[in-house]
């Protein structure tokens, strides 16, 4: 990465229209300007679509907009991944943003610096009502393994990737509906191929609501997908999977 490195943030969208000019700013208002920013529209039908064709056009240096029918998040997520031409990849979903100006900045300038292949950071989960309200905080560390054994596993929005580490992993399992970004994160460190750094700054904020965490119904559909992926890949126990559940308690804000 001799050259000023390209960072693609990957967008999945369907009927987001309430949260998506809020996300869509935050990428553009990034003070890093070597940005490719490709969304992925799953055919929406509540003005999105119109939405991001229009702001598309507005920003064709940077943003590549497309939209087709797909089978969940994790086939958009590959959609895009198969797009990008980018060095450093990233995700940020449709009713998410970054926490300032500033992130895609600390991003490329951490990943470079310290030669490593992939960066995580800390995450904010807030609820929409008048006003933002933060909801629980997800505060990461430096891997190990013990505490991947116990449940711990970096916020799969904060994280970005070197593009290398996909072509040597691969692309997401689509066969799981909630968990899909669990199993390849378990994936990425299992592999032992790849240096990592947590930077101990918020980057992200997430709307709670989401695909895994909007009900208790959802909670524990994850779970059970997080036990099948650990099985899938000959790690931990069920013992894992309840220390990942207790992990949670710890970041709720009692207000």
């Amino acid at each position: 990465m001799n050259k000023k490195p390209i960072i693609s943030i990957i967008t999945t969208v369907y009927n987001s229209l309430d949260s998506l000019n809020r996300s869509v700013k935050s990428v553009l208002n990034q003070t890093y300007s070597n940005i490719e920013y490709i969304i992925i529209d799953a055919n929406s039908d509540d003005g999105s679509k119109e939405f991001l064709q229009k702001i598309s056009l507005k920003h064709n240096d940077k943003i590549k907009f497309f939209s087709e029918k797909d089978q969940g998040i994790y086939d958009g997520l590959n959609k895009g991944l198969s797009k990008v031409t980018g060095d450093i990849i990233g995700f940020l979903h449709a009713d998410d943003f970054f926490s300032d100006k500033f992130v895609l900045e600390k991003v490329v300038s951490n990943i470079v610096n310290n030669n490593v292949d992939a960066i995580y950071g800390n995450l904010k989960y807030f609820k929409q009502t008048n006003e933002i309200k933060i909801y629980r905080n997800w505060k990461s560390k430096s891997y190990s393994y013990s505490s991947l054994l116990f449940g711990w596993m970096p916020a799969h929005p904060t994280f970005f990737a070197k593009r290398n580490v996909y072509d040597e992993l691969g692309k997401f399992n689509i066969k799981y509906k909630i968990s899909g970004d669990y199993d390849f994160m378990l994936r990425f460190f299992l592999s032992k191929k790849f240096k990592t750094l947590h930077l101990n700054e918020y980057l992200v904020y997430m709307k709670v609501g989401g695909a895994s965490n909007g009900s208790l119904y959802k909670q524990l559909s994850k779970s059970k997908e997080d036990y099948l992926i650990i099985k899938e890949n000959n790690f931990g126990s069920i013992f894992t999977i309840i220390f990942k559940i207790l992990r949670k308690i710890k970041q709720f804000i009692i207000n």
